[in-house]
């Protein structure tokens, strides 16, 4: 018999029913606790399997690799091989499967092993001639550099430094001229408002403070303010008698002789 048990069976001398009732709601309260506990450390540790997946190891899904580089933002290594390859066997034993090359996965870049044989159409995609070959593209698929034949671990390590740093660098400078781009189109939105607004308040201003000097309103345009510096400067300027200018029928009367 457990402890639970024999607490709950114990004798009313040595515990009430009230007593009772209260041991039985803190244990359920405790269950339902640990249960949420338990819960929580299980996702906890999915989550970091799930994203200890590409840390130090190779994958073997080209579009699931892809997804996660797009997702990291780092550019993606597609190492081609083949089973009857001796090559791609000793690449693999003397380069791939080291402790070196391992650390760069999941940190800089995203590996993924692609037999050519079960993938021919990303054989054709990428135009691979020879086995082994590596290619290291952007998350979107854009080559970035490329390596034919079998590759001794410095100088694969360094195919892929070299590969990465440039990926990084091509990344900072898109978004240095990109957030430099949209900062002059805030600014310059920024100022086309503040010119709309200054010329509805000159616009306000001025027909308040308007006179009709016209003999003859209907012949002449714009009420006898010049269409040029409306059109131009945006402003609304009266026009004199002696910059008159004549269009179809109308007389339009123009504030200087440059206007003309």
């Amino acid at each position: 018999m457990t402890l639970l048990s024999l607490l709950l069976n114990a004798s009313p001398f040595m515990y009430s029913e009230d007593l009772r009732g209260d041991f039985m709601r803190f244990t359920n309260g405790n269950v339902k606790h640990q249960f949420v506990s338990i819960v929580t450390v299980a996702f906890t540790l999915l989550a970091i399997s799930i994203s200890s997946t590409c840390a130090g190891e190779w994958l073997h899904d080209f579009q699931a690799a892809q997804k996660l580089a797009q997702d990291k933002d780092m550019p993606l290594l597609v190492h081609f091989h083949a089973s009857w390859c001796g090559p791609c066997h000793k690449m693999e034993q003397s380069v791939l499967s080291t402790q070196t090359i391992k650390s760069v996965l999941g940190k800089r870049i995203i590996g993924v092993k692609i037999d050519s044989d079960q993938y021919p159409q990303l054989v054709d995609r990428f135009n691979v001639r020879s086995l082994p070959s590596d290619i290291l593209l952007t998350p979107t698929g854009t080559i970035i550099t490329r390596t034919d034949g079998m590759q001794q671990k410095n100088t694969y390590l360094s195919f892929l430094g070299r590969g990465a740093s440039r990926y990084e660098n091509d990344r900072r400078v898109y978004l240095a001229q990109k957030s430099k781009q949209e900062l002059m189109a805030r600014k310059q939105q920024e100022s086309e408002t503040a010119a709309e607004d200054s010329v509805e308040i000159e616009v306000q201003e001025e027909v308040e403070e308007k006179t009709y000097v016209a003999s003859d309103p209907a012949r002449i345009g714009l009420e006898g303010y010049s269409p040029i510096a409306l059109t131009r400067d945006r402003k609304w300027t009266k026009g004199k008698q002696e910059f008159s200018w004549p269009y179809q029928g109308i007389t339009y009367l123009l504030s200087s002789r440059a206007e003309l």
